[in-house]
């Protein structure tokens, strides 16, 4: 069946997500740096931000107890501007970018995305492009991440979309083969000649 619809990861497709500049930018002289790092960022406590199980006042209580930050007095502070301006440093990967804006006016196009509901929707006011999109599924809207089956099926039920006729491009190979078990088509994206590569090879690349 001809491939009718795109759908993109955000993170690391569309937008580079690299934890060690959202820190470096956003508290560049806290000597918490390294323990963000540690604990916060791609952690399960990430994940439950992700999935809209706890906000980032569970966040702070959660990382509280840890020595380094019991005795700072701007851990509550930074830890609240990583979670809440994270998405205002994150940079679009041009090339992505530049097939999403060609889908989207030769297919259908959706974003499907392990995202914190308030930074997603702050992404997407300081990036209009991605409302060009003919829907958009938010991990933390629905309360289901990738990979878990619910979270792409909500994709398939809310926009009746026919599996066989997607194709899903994220960065995540565990992600892509959830996708490919319910019946989409799924490329990993690692570099932008390899995804040209596999986009022409079904006939895809402009």
């Amino acid at each position: 069946m001809a491939i009718q619809h795109i759908v993109f990861d955000v993170g690391n497709v569309l937008f580079s997500y690299v934890p060690s500049k959202i820190v470096d930018t956003l508290v560049p002289n806290s000597p918490l740096k390294s323990f963000y790092l540690t604990h916060l960022f791609d952690t399960p406590l990430w994940l439950e931000l992700d999935r809209g199980d706890i906000g980032i006042k569970e966040a702070i209580e959660i990382l509280r107890p840890y020595p380094n930050t019991r005795d700072y007095p701007l851990y509550e502070g930074e830890l609240t501007h990583l979670i809440q301006s994270f998405c205002t440093v994150l940079d679009v990967i041009r090339p992505t970018k530049d097939l999403f804006d060609l889908f989207s006016h030769t297919k259908s196009t959706f974003i499907l995305s392990n995202f914190q509901a308030d930074p997603f929707d702050r992404l997407l006011s300081l990036h209009p492009f991605l409302s060009q999109a003919s829907g958009m599924v938010v991990s933390a809207k629905i309360r289901s991440v990738k990979p878990e089956s619910a979270i792409y099926q909500h994709l398939f039920d809310t926009y009746q979309l026919d599996p066989a006729t997607c194709l899903f491009i994220d960065d995540r190979h565990e992600n892509i083969v959830a996708g490919e078990k319910l019946g989409m088509k799924g490329l990993v994206y690692s570099t932008d000649q390899q995804l040209t590569h596999d986009l022409s090879a079904l006939g895809l690349c402009p």
